[in-house]
Protein backbone atom coordinates (compact mmCIF):
# COMPACT_ATOMS: atom_id res chain seq x y z
CA UNK A 1 0.00 0.00 0.00
CA UNK A 2 1.39 3.47 -0.85
CA UNK A 3 1.92 6.13 1.76
CA UNK A 4 -1.46 7.38 2.96
CA UNK A 5 -1.35 11.06 2.06
CA UNK A 6 -4.39 13.38 1.95
CA UNK A 7 -4.20 13.36 -1.85
CA UNK A 8 -4.16 9.56 -2.00
CA UNK A 9 -7.07 9.47 0.42
CA UNK A 10 -9.10 11.67 -1.94
CA UNK A 11 -8.32 9.37 -4.89
CA UNK A 12 -9.26 6.35 -2.80
CA UNK A 13 -12.75 7.67 -2.16
CA UNK A 14 -13.15 8.95 -5.71
CA UNK A 15 -12.53 5.52 -7.24
CA UNK A 16 -15.07 3.43 -9.09
CA UNK A 17 -15.40 0.85 -6.32
CA UNK A 18 -17.09 1.72 -3.04
CA UNK A 19 -14.77 1.31 -0.04
CA UNK A 20 -15.58 -1.27 2.59
CA UNK A 21 -14.91 -1.59 6.30
CA UNK A 22 -11.69 -3.46 5.47
CA UNK A 23 -10.31 -0.03 4.63
CA UNK A 24 -9.93 0.50 8.37
CA UNK A 25 -7.43 -2.33 8.54
CA UNK A 26 -5.42 -0.89 5.64
CA UNK A 27 -5.35 2.58 7.14
CA UNK A 28 -4.30 1.24 10.51
CA UNK A 29 -1.47 -0.67 8.86
CA UNK A 30 -0.31 2.46 7.03
CA UNK A 31 -0.40 4.53 10.20
CA UNK A 32 1.53 1.85 12.05
CA UNK A 33 4.25 1.21 9.47
CA UNK A 34 4.75 4.54 7.71
CA UNK A 35 6.24 7.58 9.45
CA UNK A 36 5.20 9.76 6.51
CA UNK A 37 1.60 8.61 6.91
CA UNK A 38 1.66 9.32 10.64
CA UNK A 39 2.97 12.82 10.03
CA UNK A 40 0.48 13.83 7.34
CA UNK A 41 -2.57 11.89 8.57
CA UNK A 42 -2.23 12.16 12.33
CA UNK A 43 -5.82 13.45 12.37
CA UNK A 44 -6.96 9.85 11.79
CA UNK A 45 -5.13 8.35 14.77
CA UNK A 46 -7.84 9.16 17.36
CA UNK A 47 -10.25 6.89 15.48
CA UNK A 48 -8.28 3.75 16.24
CA UNK A 49 -8.42 1.66 19.35
CA UNK A 50 -6.87 -1.75 19.56
CA UNK A 51 -8.94 -3.11 16.68
CA UNK A 52 -9.05 -1.31 13.33
CA UNK A 53 -12.15 -3.26 12.33
CA UNK A 54 -14.11 -1.07 14.75
CA UNK A 55 -13.55 1.88 12.38
CA UNK A 56 -16.12 2.12 9.60
CA UNK A 57 -15.14 3.50 6.23
CA UNK A 58 -17.47 6.49 6.55
CA UNK A 59 -15.87 7.35 9.91
CA UNK A 60 -12.53 7.58 8.12
CA UNK A 61 -14.06 9.60 5.31
CA UNK A 62 -15.70 12.09 7.66
CA UNK A 63 -12.65 12.47 9.91
CA UNK A 64 -10.40 13.06 6.93
CA UNK A 65 -12.53 15.54 5.02
CA UNK A 66 -13.51 17.46 8.13
CA UNK A 67 -9.82 17.93 8.79
CA UNK A 68 -9.01 18.72 5.15
CA UNK A 69 -11.90 21.18 4.78
CA UNK A 70 -10.99 23.00 7.99
CA UNK A 71 -7.38 23.17 6.82
CA UNK A 72 -8.40 24.60 3.45
CA UNK A 73 -10.52 27.29 5.12
CA UNK A 74 -7.63 28.18 7.43
CA UNK A 75 -5.21 28.44 4.50
CA UNK A 76 -7.70 30.56 2.52
CA UNK A 77 -7.86 33.01 5.43
CA UNK A 78 -4.08 33.13 5.75
CA UNK A 79 -3.74 33.86 2.03
CA UNK A 80 -6.39 36.59 2.08
CA UNK A 81 -5.31 39.25 4.60
CA UNK A 82 -7.91 41.60 3.12
CA UNK A 83 -10.68 39.71 4.93
CA UNK A 84 -13.04 36.77 5.09
CA UNK A 85 -14.94 37.73 1.94
CA UNK A 86 -11.71 37.40 -0.01
CA UNK A 87 -11.03 34.08 1.74
CA UNK A 88 -14.38 32.77 0.52
CA UNK A 89 -13.38 33.67 -3.05
CA UNK A 90 -10.31 31.46 -2.71
CA UNK A 91 -12.31 28.32 -2.03
CA UNK A 92 -12.90 25.87 -4.90
CA UNK A 93 -16.10 26.45 -6.84
CA UNK A 94 -16.75 22.86 -7.85
CA UNK A 95 -18.48 20.55 -5.34
CA UNK A 96 -16.10 18.10 -3.70
CA UNK A 97 -15.79 15.94 -0.56
CA UNK A 98 -13.97 18.90 1.00
CA UNK A 99 -17.37 20.61 1.31
CA UNK A 100 -18.20 18.35 4.26
CA UNK A 101 -15.43 19.99 6.27
CA UNK A 102 -15.63 23.44 4.68
CA UNK A 103 -19.28 23.95 5.61
CA UNK A 104 -18.64 23.15 9.26
CA UNK A 105 -15.55 25.39 9.35
CA UNK A 106 -17.30 28.36 7.73
CA UNK A 107 -20.30 27.89 10.06
CA UNK A 108 -17.95 28.01 13.03
CA UNK A 109 -16.43 31.28 11.77
CA UNK A 110 -19.93 32.73 11.43
CA UNK A 111 -20.81 31.66 14.97
CA UNK A 112 -17.70 33.28 16.39
CA UNK A 113 -18.37 36.56 14.56
CA UNK A 114 -22.11 36.81 15.26
CA UNK A 115 -21.66 38.95 18.37
CA UNK A 116 -19.10 41.36 16.91
CA UNK A 117 -19.65 41.57 13.12
CA UNK A 118 -23.20 40.57 12.29
CA UNK A 119 -22.99 41.46 8.59
CA UNK A 120 -19.92 39.30 8.04
CA UNK A 121 -21.53 36.50 10.07
CA UNK A 122 -24.52 36.64 7.72
CA UNK A 123 -22.37 36.48 4.60
CA UNK A 124 -20.44 33.51 5.96
CA UNK A 125 -23.66 31.70 6.89
CA UNK A 126 -25.06 32.22 3.39
CA UNK A 127 -21.81 30.91 1.89
CA UNK A 128 -21.96 27.83 4.13
CA UNK A 129 -25.56 27.19 3.13
CA UNK A 130 -24.73 27.40 -0.57
CA UNK A 131 -22.01 24.79 -0.10
CA UNK A 132 -24.22 22.56 2.05
CA UNK A 133 -26.86 22.55 -0.68
CA UNK A 134 -24.39 21.12 -3.18
CA UNK A 135 -22.40 18.77 -0.90
CA UNK A 136 -21.83 15.52 -2.81
CA UNK A 137 -24.08 12.56 -2.16
CA UNK A 138 -21.27 10.05 -1.93
CA UNK A 139 -20.09 7.79 0.86
CA UNK A 140 -22.17 9.67 3.44
CA UNK A 141 -25.47 9.75 1.54
CA UNK A 142 -28.49 12.07 1.42
CA UNK A 143 -29.27 11.90 5.13
CA UNK A 144 -25.90 13.38 6.01
CA UNK A 145 -26.37 16.14 3.47
CA UNK A 146 -29.68 17.06 5.12
CA UNK A 147 -27.89 17.13 8.47
CA UNK A 148 -25.18 19.40 7.07
CA UNK A 149 -27.84 21.70 5.62
CA UNK A 150 -29.52 21.78 9.04
CA UNK A 151 -26.32 23.16 10.55
CA UNK A 152 -26.02 25.78 7.81
CA UNK A 153 -29.64 26.91 8.20
CA UNK A 154 -29.25 27.07 11.99
CA UNK A 155 -26.06 29.11 11.59
CA UNK A 156 -27.95 31.49 9.29
CA UNK A 157 -30.73 31.74 11.89
CA UNK A 158 -28.13 32.61 14.52
CA UNK A 159 -26.62 35.34 12.34
CA UNK A 160 -30.09 36.83 11.71
CA UNK A 161 -30.85 36.69 15.44
CA UNK A 162 -27.63 38.53 16.27
CA UNK A 163 -28.62 41.11 13.64
CA UNK A 164 -32.04 41.58 15.32
CA UNK A 165 -33.78 40.12 12.26
CA UNK A 166 -36.07 37.84 14.24
CA UNK A 167 -38.56 36.98 11.52
CA UNK A 168 -35.76 35.84 9.20
CA UNK A 169 -34.19 33.95 12.11
CA UNK A 170 -37.45 32.08 12.78
CA UNK A 171 -37.82 31.10 9.13
CA UNK A 172 -34.23 29.87 8.90
CA UNK A 173 -34.57 27.88 12.12
CA UNK A 174 -37.78 26.25 10.86
CA UNK A 175 -35.86 25.09 7.79
CA UNK A 176 -33.02 23.85 9.98
CA UNK A 177 -35.50 21.81 12.01
CA UNK A 178 -37.00 20.23 8.89
CA UNK A 179 -33.57 19.37 7.51
CA UNK A 180 -32.53 17.87 10.84
CA UNK A 181 -35.60 15.61 10.83
CA UNK A 182 -34.69 14.42 7.32
CA UNK A 183 -31.08 13.88 8.42
CA UNK A 184 -31.72 11.06 10.87
CA UNK A 185 -29.93 9.08 12.27
CA UNK A 186 -27.57 12.09 12.44
CA UNK A 187 -24.34 10.30 11.54
CA UNK A 188 -22.45 13.61 11.41
CA UNK A 189 -23.21 14.37 15.05
CA UNK A 190 -24.35 17.92 14.25
CA UNK A 191 -27.72 17.81 16.02
CA UNK A 192 -26.39 19.26 19.35
CA UNK A 193 -24.95 22.28 17.50
CA UNK A 194 -28.25 22.87 15.70
CA UNK A 195 -30.17 22.61 18.98
CA UNK A 196 -27.71 25.03 20.58
CA UNK A 197 -28.65 27.67 18.01
CA UNK A 198 -32.35 26.89 18.49
CA UNK A 199 -31.96 27.40 22.24
CA UNK A 200 -30.36 30.80 21.61
CA UNK A 201 -33.31 31.89 19.48
CA UNK A 202 -35.81 30.69 22.09
CA UNK A 203 -33.98 32.62 24.79
CA UNK A 204 -33.86 35.71 22.57
CA UNK A 205 -37.63 35.44 22.25
CA UNK A 206 -37.93 35.42 26.06
CA UNK A 207 -38.69 31.71 26.41
CA UNK A 208 -36.07 30.65 28.99
CA UNK A 209 -37.82 27.40 29.93
CA UNK A 210 -38.17 26.32 26.29
CA UNK A 211 -34.50 27.16 25.82
CA UNK A 212 -33.58 25.07 28.86
CA UNK A 213 -35.56 22.12 27.48
CA UNK A 214 -33.75 22.38 24.13
CA UNK A 215 -30.37 22.56 25.85
CA UNK A 216 -31.26 19.45 27.86
CA UNK A 217 -31.95 17.63 24.57
CA UNK A 218 -28.58 18.72 23.19
CA UNK A 219 -26.67 17.73 26.32
CA UNK A 220 -28.35 14.31 26.34
CA UNK A 221 -26.76 13.63 22.95
CA UNK A 222 -23.30 13.63 24.61
CA UNK A 223 -21.60 16.22 22.38
CA UNK A 224 -17.83 16.75 22.28
CA UNK A 225 -16.30 18.52 25.27
CA UNK A 226 -16.02 22.02 23.78
CA UNK A 227 -19.61 22.09 22.57
CA UNK A 228 -20.80 20.54 25.83
CA UNK A 229 -19.04 23.34 27.73
CA UNK A 230 -20.75 25.97 25.56
CA UNK A 231 -24.11 24.32 26.17
CA UNK A 232 -23.50 24.35 29.93
CA UNK A 233 -22.61 28.06 29.83
CA UNK A 234 -25.84 28.76 27.95
CA UNK A 235 -27.79 26.67 30.43
CA UNK A 236 -26.33 28.81 33.19
CA UNK A 237 -27.66 32.04 31.68
CA UNK A 238 -31.14 30.51 31.28
CA UNK A 239 -31.12 29.33 34.88
CA UNK A 240 -30.30 32.86 35.99
CA UNK A 241 -33.27 34.10 33.96
CA UNK A 242 -35.63 31.74 35.79
CA UNK A 243 -34.16 32.75 39.15
CA UNK A 244 -31.98 29.74 40.00
CA UNK A 245 -28.56 31.28 40.55
CA UNK A 246 -27.22 28.31 42.51
CA UNK A 247 -27.99 25.84 39.70
CA UNK A 248 -26.51 28.34 37.23
CA UNK A 249 -23.27 28.38 39.20
CA UNK A 250 -23.15 24.57 39.29
CA UNK A 251 -23.66 24.45 35.52
CA UNK A 252 -20.65 26.70 35.01
CA UNK A 253 -18.51 24.65 37.37
CA UNK A 254 -19.47 21.53 35.43
CA UNK A 255 -18.12 23.21 32.29
CA UNK A 256 -14.71 24.09 33.78
CA UNK A 257 -12.91 20.73 33.34
CA UNK A 258 -14.18 20.41 29.75
CA UNK A 259 -12.43 23.50 28.44
CA UNK A 260 -9.00 23.71 26.86
CA UNK A 261 -7.92 27.02 28.37
CA UNK A 262 -5.25 27.66 25.75
CA UNK A 263 -7.23 26.37 22.78
CA UNK A 264 -10.51 28.08 23.75
CA UNK A 265 -9.52 31.25 25.65
CA UNK A 266 -12.80 33.04 24.83
CA UNK A 267 -14.89 30.20 26.20
CA UNK A 268 -12.73 30.00 29.31
CA UNK A 269 -13.08 33.75 29.85
CA UNK A 270 -16.84 33.43 29.42
CA UNK A 271 -17.09 30.72 32.08
CA UNK A 272 -15.01 32.65 34.64
CA UNK A 273 -16.78 35.94 33.94
CA UNK A 274 -20.22 34.35 34.29
CA UNK A 275 -19.17 32.83 37.61
CA UNK A 276 -18.08 36.26 38.82
CA UNK A 277 -21.40 37.84 37.88
CA UNK A 278 -23.34 35.12 39.68
CA UNK A 279 -21.14 35.22 42.78
CA UNK A 280 -21.44 39.01 43.07
CA UNK A 281 -25.20 38.76 42.47
CA UNK A 282 -25.39 36.28 45.35
CA UNK A 283 -23.18 38.45 47.61
CA UNK A 284 -20.37 35.88 47.74
CA UNK A 285 -17.64 38.48 47.37
CA UNK A 286 -14.78 36.49 48.90
CA UNK A 287 -15.17 33.76 46.27
CA UNK A 288 -15.51 36.38 43.55
CA UNK A 289 -12.32 38.06 44.76
CA UNK A 290 -10.37 34.85 44.24
CA UNK A 291 -11.50 34.62 40.61
CA UNK A 292 -11.19 38.30 39.73
CA UNK A 293 -7.40 38.42 39.09
CA UNK A 294 -7.66 35.66 36.48
CA UNK A 295 -10.40 37.50 34.59
CA UNK A 296 -8.44 40.75 34.80
CA UNK A 297 -5.43 38.98 33.31
CA UNK A 298 -7.47 37.42 30.48
CA UNK A 299 -9.01 40.78 29.62
CA UNK A 300 -5.64 42.55 29.67
CA UNK A 301 -4.20 39.90 27.33
CA UNK A 302 -7.18 40.09 24.96
CA UNK A 303 -7.29 43.90 24.89
CA UNK A 304 -11.06 43.93 24.19
CA UNK A 305 -12.68 47.16 25.46
CA UNK A 306 -16.16 45.68 26.04
CA UNK A 307 -14.66 42.91 28.19
CA UNK A 308 -12.81 45.55 30.21
CA UNK A 309 -16.13 47.30 30.77
CA UNK A 310 -17.63 44.05 32.07
CA UNK A 311 -14.71 43.67 34.48
CA UNK A 312 -15.30 47.20 35.77
CA UNK A 313 -18.95 46.28 36.30
CA UNK A 314 -17.90 43.30 38.42
CA UNK A 315 -15.47 45.53 40.34
CA UNK A 316 -18.29 48.03 40.97
CA UNK A 317 -20.48 45.29 42.42
CA UNK A 318 -17.66 44.08 44.63
CA UNK A 319 -16.83 47.57 45.86
CA UNK A 320 -20.48 48.13 46.72
CA UNK A 321 -20.79 44.80 48.51
CA UNK A 322 -17.54 45.27 50.43
CA UNK A 323 -18.47 48.73 51.74
CA UNK A 324 -16.67 51.11 49.34
CA UNK A 325 -19.58 53.10 47.84
CA UNK A 326 -17.39 55.88 46.40
CA UNK A 327 -15.32 53.49 44.29
CA UNK A 328 -18.48 51.60 43.31
CA UNK A 329 -20.19 54.83 42.19
CA UNK A 330 -17.22 55.90 40.07
CA UNK A 331 -17.07 52.52 38.33
CA UNK A 332 -20.83 52.29 37.85
CA UNK A 333 -20.94 55.70 36.17
CA UNK A 334 -18.12 54.72 33.83
CA UNK A 335 -19.74 51.40 32.93
CA UNK A 336 -23.18 52.95 32.43
CA UNK A 337 -21.82 55.53 30.03
CA UNK A 338 -19.92 52.93 28.02
CA UNK A 339 -22.98 50.69 27.68
CA UNK A 340 -25.12 53.65 26.61
CA UNK A 341 -22.51 54.67 24.05
CA UNK A 342 -22.39 51.13 22.65
CA UNK A 343 -26.19 50.92 22.48
CA UNK A 344 -26.29 47.99 24.92
CA UNK A 345 -29.67 48.83 26.41
CA UNK A 346 -30.14 45.78 28.64
CA UNK A 347 -26.79 46.21 30.35
CA UNK A 348 -27.20 49.99 30.63
CA UNK A 349 -30.60 49.53 32.28
CA UNK A 350 -29.33 46.98 34.82
CA UNK A 351 -26.29 49.09 35.71
CA UNK A 352 -28.47 52.21 36.14
CA UNK A 353 -30.73 50.30 38.52
CA UNK A 354 -27.79 48.90 40.49
CA UNK A 355 -26.34 52.39 40.82
CA UNK A 356 -29.74 53.70 41.94
CA UNK A 357 -29.84 51.01 44.62
CA UNK A 358 -26.40 52.18 45.78
CA UNK A 359 -27.48 55.86 45.99
CA UNK A 360 -30.92 55.31 47.53
CA UNK A 361 -29.73 54.56 51.13
CA UNK A 362 -27.61 57.73 50.97
CA UNK A 363 -30.75 59.79 50.40
CA UNK A 364 -29.52 61.01 47.00
CA UNK A 365 -32.92 60.84 45.32
CA UNK A 366 -32.35 63.78 42.98
CA UNK A 367 -29.27 62.08 41.55
CA UNK A 368 -31.27 58.88 41.10
CA UNK A 369 -33.92 60.87 39.23
CA UNK A 370 -31.29 62.43 36.95
CA UNK A 371 -29.79 59.02 36.24
CA UNK A 372 -33.18 57.51 35.44
CA UNK A 373 -34.22 60.47 33.30
CA UNK A 374 -30.91 60.59 31.42
CA UNK A 375 -30.99 56.86 30.70
CA UNK A 376 -34.66 57.05 29.72
CA UNK A 377 -34.04 59.90 27.27
CA UNK A 378 -31.13 58.03 25.69
CA UNK A 379 -33.25 54.89 25.33
CA UNK A 380 -36.01 56.90 23.66
CA UNK A 381 -33.47 58.42 21.28
CA UNK A 382 -32.10 54.98 20.40
CA UNK A 383 -35.56 53.44 20.02
CA UNK A 384 -34.88 50.51 22.35
CA UNK A 385 -37.45 47.97 23.57
CA UNK A 386 -40.38 49.42 25.48
CA UNK A 387 -39.72 47.30 28.60
CA UNK A 388 -36.43 49.16 29.20
CA UNK A 389 -38.17 52.51 28.85
CA UNK A 390 -41.01 51.38 31.15
CA UNK A 391 -38.54 50.24 33.84
CA UNK A 392 -36.71 53.57 33.92
CA UNK A 393 -39.99 55.52 33.77
CA UNK A 394 -41.18 53.55 36.82
CA UNK A 395 -38.10 54.66 38.76
CA UNK A 396 -38.36 58.26 37.56
CA UNK A 397 -42.01 58.55 38.59
CA UNK A 398 -41.34 56.90 41.97
CA UNK A 399 -38.65 59.49 42.74
CA UNK A 400 -40.92 62.35 41.69
CA UNK A 401 -43.66 60.97 43.93
CA UNK A 402 -41.22 60.56 46.85
CA UNK A 403 -41.99 56.84 47.08
CA UNK A 404 -38.89 55.16 45.64
CA UNK A 405 -37.92 52.03 47.55
CA UNK A 406 -35.60 49.08 47.04
CA UNK A 407 -38.69 47.01 46.22
CA UNK A 408 -39.60 49.36 43.35
CA UNK A 409 -36.04 49.19 42.02
CA UNK A 410 -36.23 45.40 42.07
CA UNK A 411 -39.62 45.50 40.35
CA UNK A 412 -38.03 47.67 37.65
CA UNK A 413 -35.21 45.16 37.30
CA UNK A 414 -37.67 42.27 36.97
CA UNK A 415 -39.34 44.25 34.18
CA UNK A 416 -36.03 44.62 32.37
CA UNK A 417 -35.27 40.93 32.80
CA UNK A 418 -38.84 39.88 31.89
CA UNK A 419 -39.27 37.96 35.15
Amino acid sequence: MPHLTPEFFLRLYSGSHAPTDSLGQLVRHALTTSEETRQCCAHLLPLFGDEATDVRYWDLYLAHFRWAGERQWRVAQEEAPEGLDAALMRLPEEPSPLDWGLVEAVCESSRRLAASDQKCALRLAHAALNRARRAPVDVLGKGCRHELRALAWATLANAHRAHDQLEEARKAMAKATRQLERGRPHLLGLAPAVLSFRADLEFWEHQPQASLDTLAQALAMKPADTLRARLLVKRSSRLIAVGDSLAALESLREAVPLIDRLGEPRLWYCVIQHQLFILTEMGRFDEAGRLLPEVQGLVAAGNTPIHQTHVHWIEARMASGLGDPQTAETLYLEVRQEFLTQGLAYRAAIVTLELAELLLPQGRLEEVRRLATGTLEEFQRQGVESRFISALALVEQAVIGQRLTVEILRKARALVERR
